[in-house]
């Protein structure tokens, strides 16, 4: 990653030799590298892409329209350069995980009414605007990803043909694809800046289940958000959100597993240890969930 970093630099500071300091921001689970571009009055942001993505670079700006269309904060992107760099704009390093920690009980809940109004509005993009989609065969890719990375190396006294067979009979459960979703909708991808939540790394929006975006929310790898959730629950049904608690299990279930399986394979192949540390949180939720006793995994 030095060699990297060092390569990213240097392209940067030709582009921009104004900079007065380009400094790496923490690596994502992503090919993507991330930089924050410091000028004399201003700072700025950099995506960079390993090689020119024509295609990536037109999808990130097409969401940046839909999503400001229907009055979701993204990040404004300010310029691109050779089909591989977005300058966009600072909206700071205040992540909604750590932000949420030093909140009362009752700035929670302040708090919590500005996700649901995301959640809403995220309700209002017509599904079609998801040029992919989070269908059976793909989210059985996911369960399968899940056993080849995970689950062999955590579990091992676990059968990886049970396993399998289990998440794929959950996957078939799954009904209803047929809402627009952000993808990965939780406390590491919403920033707070200027007293507002920001909505980030949306670039995988696609269609999925109703209940995606929720569920990966109240399930937050990274954040305890279960005290709130009959509060939510009460508050989206009765602004009309469309509300299938069986649908909403077994969806979180899937999203669950999928992050253990990304967990697994950044830990064990790109040596990245800091998931290690969200994996008891997945778990717990996975064993809290009122659908994991039919998976009959001894987890």
């Amino acid at each position: 990653m030095r060699g990297e970093n060092r390569r990213d630099t240097k392209l940067l500071g030709k582009h921009f030799p104004e900079a007065d300091r380009i400094v790496p921001l923490p690596a994502q689970a992503s090919d993507r590298r991330f930089y924050r571009l410091h000028f004399r009055r201003y700072s700025r942001v950099a995506m960079v892409f390993p090689r020119p993505a024509p295609d990536r670079v037109a999808q990130i700006q097409t969401l940046e329209r839909i999503y400001r269309a229907h009055d979701l904060p993204v990040p404004r992107t300010l310029r691109t350069i050779d089909q591989r760099l977005l300058i966009q704009e600072d909206l700071g390093d205040e992540h909604l995980d750590r932000f949420y920690l030093r909140l009362s009980s009752r700035e929670k809940e302040r708090w919590w009414d500005r996700l649901i109004d995301l959640l809403l509005r995220l309700k209002t993009i017509p599904c079609r605007h998801g040029t992919e989609v989070l269908d059976t065969s793909r989210m059985q890719w996911e369960m399968n990803f899940c056993v080849t990375h995970f689950l062999p190396y955590f579990f091992p006294a676990l059968s990886r043909e049970q396993a399998r067979n289990s998440l794929t009979g959950l996957v078939e459960e799954i009904r209803h694809i047929d809402r627009f979703a952000h993808r990965d909708f939780h406390s590491q991808n919403i920033l707070i800046h200027r007293d507002r939540l920001w909505l980030v790394d949306f670039q995988n929006s696609l269609q999925a289940p109703r209940c995606y975006d929720l569920a990966s929310l109240c399930f937050d790898s990274y954040l305890d958000t279960g005290p709130q959730h009959p509060r939510v629950m009460k508050k989206l049904k009765s602004a009309g959100y469309d509300l299938d608690e069986d649908q909403f299990h077994l969806t979180a279930l899937q999203r669950n597993f999928k992050a253990l399986g990304t967990f697994g394979y950044q830990i064990r192949v790109n040596r990245n240890p800091r998931y290690r540390k969200y994996i008891d949180k997945t778990l717990a939720d996975i064993r809290r969930n009122p659908r994991f006793r039919q998976l009959n995994l001894p987890l």
